[in-house]
């Protein structure tokens, strides 16, 4: 393959990578009991038609909930400009150790059907038929999260802009905890943090916020799991 082959292959490929978007970046749900469901939406920012084929498959780096689960569809084809929503549930049984499990999300491009009369060339990329995988996480057992924000802090440094900043502590037995800190105005939310704190653990927060933000403007701190979206702790700045 020459160089100019090479290139017009490469935006190709970067230009179907780029166009998939997927959104929320976590499942957390709790798979036994009366099992865990979440939606996914899947975008295509693209210029042209996406299709493809989903599966499950056993997670690599905890234990295994590929087999209790289900997902629907098993086809999907994205037209640009529009989003898909994947179906994903889980039913483990109620006897299966407390903890962390995981799957991989596959999605696997495939060739969009032939219309009768289209000779048009198979676009090079399609042939590669790129599979994306993504590894989720949920949980079993009756783990409610146990996590706090310790000593949220507002200061100004030297450039006049605000700095926020906080030790998060993750207390929940056996499951890690996906959270979303959220800085409040007074005219409502003015920067969210979000991630995932594993189990017994912490980390520290600190970001510096938009310099037309005042450190005046700023009410309070709302501390969330993002599994449900309820909010956990809400503290009081300035």
């Amino acid at each position: 393959m020459n160089f100019k082959k090479f290139l017009i292959l490469f935006f190709l490929v970067a230009n179907i990578i780029f166009a998939l978007e997927i959104s929320p970046l976590m499942y957390e749900q709790r798979i036994d009991a009366d099992g865990g469901y979440r939606e996914f939406v899947i975008k295509n920012s693209g210029d042209k038609t996406l299709r493809y084929k989903v599966s499950i498959y056993p997670g690599i780096n905890h234990r295994d909930m590929s087999k209790w689960m289900e997902v629907s569809p098993k086809i999907l084809n994205i037209k640009p400009g529009t989003e898909g929503i994947l179906k994903v549930y889980a039913k483990a049984p109620n006897n299966i150790e407390p903890g962390e499990y995981s799957f991989i999300l596959s999605l696997k491009m495939v060739d969009l059907p032939k219309l009768p009369g289209d000779i048009k060339t198979v676009d090079p990329v399609a042939k590669i038929n790129f599979d994306f995988r993504l590894e989720y996480l949920g949980y079993a057992g009756n783990l409610s999260p146990d996590i706090n924000l310790i000593n949220p802090k507002l200061k100004e440094n030297n450039d006049g802009t605000v700095n926020f900043s906080t030790k998060l502590k993750n207390n929940t037995e056996k499951r890690g905890i996906f959270y979303g800190v959220e800085i409040i105005g007074r005219q409502g939310l003015i920067h969210r943090i979000e991630n995932r704190l594993s189990k017994k653990s912490e980390t520290d927060i600190s970001v510096n916020l938009d310099k037309l933000i005042k450190k005046s403007d700023i009410t309070g701190v709302i501390l969330r799991n993002y599994e449900d979206n309820k909010e956990l702790q809400s503290l009081k700045l300035n």
